[in-house]
């Protein structure tokens, strides 16, 4: 058996990773069918059945808050990254988000010049792949991808567009609060680490409709 102390020190590492934020979010579609499910059948079911639905909607909730306390300490040593902020350039992390294989018709088109962001390279392939992932699972692996870079006021401003259906508009407001997805399918992006890791670097992150597009602003390296 592990030690309590290491188990969580385990859990902690895996908080700031990719895989725990699809881990997260699969833990929030569970959720979100389970009380959907619950509601429809109100009429039709017993008492019974209802209280097991309630029970795991409980044991989920649960889950929630232990994810929620193991990222606690990754957030609040945010600054503790500073001093490993380094000279990075858009394109190689771009080039490293976008997955090995894709389905054939989605076609990705990056930016036309590259810029040097103050960052972290690795967290910054963990933003922008699941960003992308994401992407392609919203338009149900068949359509564009378009990611545009501009540099303004010491800023890296960073597009990611897609013909996807949208983000319903319920969903805009909280969109980066923890334990949101707006997948129908698959897992995807956690966007409560989204924004942790853009956090992290100074920077801000967004999100529109008509077209579907997140706007992250990263600092430029000087």
């Amino acid at each position: 058996m592990i030690p309590k102390r290491d188990a969580k020190q385990i859990l902690a590492q895996l908080s700031d990773t990719e895989e725990f934020s699809s881990i997260v979010d699969n833990v929030a579609i569970i959720k979100n069918t389970n009380f959907k499910t619950r509601k429809s059948l109100e009429s039709v079911v017993n008492q019974e059945m209802l209280d097991n639905f309630q029970k795991i909607e409980e044991a989920i909730i649960n889950l929630q808050r232990l994810f929620e306390d193991t990222k606690k300490p990754i957030l609040k040593s945010q600054n503790s990254h500073i001093d490993e902020m380094s000279y990075v350039s858009l394109f190689e992390i771009l080039k490293q988000s976008i997955p090995v294989s894709i389905p054939s018709e989605i076609f990705i088109k990056l930016p036309r010049h590259d810029y040097a962001i103050k960052g972290i390279k690795k967290k910054l392939v963990t933003l922008f792949s699941s960003l992308i992932r994401n992407s392609i699972q919203a338009m149900d692996k068949k359509g564009t991808i378009t990611i545009r870079a501009f540099e303004s006021n010491k800023q890296v401003r960073i597009e990611l567009e897609d013909t996807g259906n949208g983000i319903p508009e319920e969903m805009i407001n909280q969109l980066f609060v923890a334990h949101t997805t707006t997948k129908k399918f698959g897992t995807g992006l956690g966007t409560s680490l989204a924004k942790s890791i853009v956090d992290m670097h100074g920077g801000t992150i967004s999100a529109k409709n008509n077209p579907t597009t997140f706007t992250i602003q990263l600092p430029v390296y000087e």
